[in-house]
């Protein structure tokens, strides 16, 4: 489920982590300039910058901030239909299944990790192989400051470069500002499933974004 936290060491930024940006197998559409830099993410508010922000690959030393920041949302929002908080371990076996293709990034202030972002299988069946989902997470305390919008664009640049063709949003429809933080980035509507979670006693719909590339 994709939130902006409004809802997954980058020291010169790059659009991928070195060696690890590879693209997939018998893409047609992959630069030929691979994992060139790309300019420093700035969070922007109002229009004037208010934050710079550090993007660079997930570590493991990063889970436990990451796994706090996504557990507050579990607990308290509907940007997310997990209703039990992630315990470590199975953090640490989420960022395992996150290879080069499916990469999973942090955004720092100063060191401290303020949010994440990642790219995941859209679905089991190789057919949709060129086809990613991503998610997009900001500490509830470091919102509304450009952060999400940082690491979105970062995970766009980076789908594009691996080589995949689309990325889908899923998008609980009360999350207002993470809907309209995708359509900032060229995220269209590609349905609406209605009734289909249930989260403090209400009954949720969702809505489907994609981004061709």
């Amino acid at each position: 489920m994709a939130n902006a936290g409004v809802r997954e060491r980058r020291p010169g930024l790059k659009s991928c982590a070195d060696s690890q940006c590879r693209p997939l197998s018998g893409a047609s559409r992959v630069p030929r300039l691979g994992c060139g830099p790309v300019q420093p993410g700035l969070a922007i508010l109002g229009g004037v910058p208010s934050i710079a922000v550090r993007l660079r690959r997930a570590a493991v030393g990063d889970l436990e901030r990451i796994n706090a920041i996504y557990n507050h949302f579990v607990l308290t929002s509907t940007c997310t239909y997990q209703e039990d908080p992630d315990t470590i371990d199975a953090r640490r076996a989420w960022l395992e299944q996150h290879g080069p293709q499916y990469p999973v990034i942090v955004a720092l202030a100063d060191d401290l990790v303020v949010g994440w972002g990642s790219l995941s299988r859209f679905h089991a069946r190789s057919a949709y192989r060129y086809t990613v989902e991503n998610s997009v997470y900001v500490d509830h305390e470091w919102q509304r400051q450009g952060i999400g919008s940082s690491i979105l664009r970062d995970l766009i640049s980076r789908a594009r470069l691996i080589g995949y063709q689309t990325i889908v949003a899923e998008i609980d429809a009360e999350q207002t500002a993470s809907l309209a933080l995708h359509a900032r980035h060229g995220f269209e509507p590609a349905g609406r499933l209605q009734v289909v979670g249930y989260k403090f006693g209400r009954w949720l719909d969702v809505v489907y974004l994609q981004k061709r590339l």
